[in-house]
């Protein structure tokens, strides 16, 4: 039986599931709230393997008694379309995203969109936590700039620290990207509305695993360059500083992380946008790339 919600909106939370290469412990550790009474889960197995659709009916049959829980099966086989395939099942007044190998705060969720549900916002945001899996190092990532909290977005976007009402997403998809698709959605979404509220509390922790996860994956760390040309756009149609922020992250990434093919890719782009740049413009994207690069 579903507990008593505390608040009478029903939240739905996304979770793409493609394995589960570092083990299960947290998506058993949030799956245990008893703060899920609000929530309607949507399991998005976007994998072939047997013991993965095991696992997610194990967990269905533990959430419903105390909330509204779905499994879906995706052949997309990247996040992106696995999320669009998420949101097509989604019931709820509010919609967030997480992955499967983190650990969400479902009570300060839950906290953080009533607060904006109440004020009027259309869209808030919390503060996380990366977690280092092998070394259990914590570091805080807060909103850093609480009068543009756009440009502290562009450094730490993360999508599972926003939480989205519905009606926004009718017209808003991700791209059937693995990787930055998240980056790119939210860039749509922010690019219609600026109604966002900030929320000074953790809602999720980022665990960084020593393998398995996207972001260690060469191949796919090209995928990266697609997304910079669709920044570049982005920004040559309205220049601010946030969008240049994500250009320079994003190529700071492929030039750190993938093939040699990409990097070159990568670079030669970098050299032709910052060549069309006015030379005031051109002093902030090499300092800012020469910090980023040295992180």
């Amino acid at each position: 039986m579903h507990q008593q919600r505390l608040w009478p909106k029903l939240i739905s939370a996304i979770v793409p599931v493609a394995g589960f290469p570092n083990g299960t412990s947290q998506i058993d550790t949030w799956t245990q709230s008893s703060s899920l009474s609000n929530f309607e889960i949507i399991f998005v197995n976007d994998s072939d393997d047997i013991q993965v659709e095991i696992k997610l009916q194990e967990l269905a049959i533990k959430l419903r008694e105390t909330s509204k829980v779905k499994v879906i099966k995706s052949q997309c086989r990247n996040p992106g379309g696995s999320r669009n395939l998420g949101l097509t099942a989604a019931q709820g007044s509010w919609i967030v995203f997480w992955d499967c190998d983190d650990i969400p705060n479902p009570p300060k969720v839950l906290e953080m969109i009533m607060t904006a549900d109440n004020s009027g916002f259309d869209i808030t945001l919390g503060d996380f936590q990366i977690v280092d899996s092998s070394s259990a190092k914590v570091t805080l990532k807060e909103i850093s700039n609480r009068q543009k909290p756009l440009e502290s977005v562009a450094i730490n976007p993360g999508l599972w620290r926003f939480a989205f009402k519905s009606d926004l997403l009718s017209t808003t998809k991700f791209p059937d990207l693995s990787m930055a698709e998240d980056q790119i959605f939210l860039a749509d979404i922010l690019g219609k509305s600026v109604n966002l509220s900030c929320f000074h509390e953790v809602v999720y922790e980022y665990w960084n695993h020593p393998s398995g996860q996207l972001t260690k994956n060469v191949e796919k760390i090209g995928q990266l360059n697609i997304v910079v040309e669709y920044f570049y756009n982005k920004y040559m149609a309205r220049k601010c500083l946030p969008l240049l922020i994500v250009i320079i992250r994003l190529t700071s990434t492929v030039l750190k992380k993938s093939n040699s093919t990409e990097r070159l890719i990568a670079f030669s782009k970098f050299i032709k946008f910052v060549a069309a740049q006015p030379w005031k413009i051109n002093k902030i994207i090499l300092s800012t790339f020469l910090i980023w690069r040295s992180r």
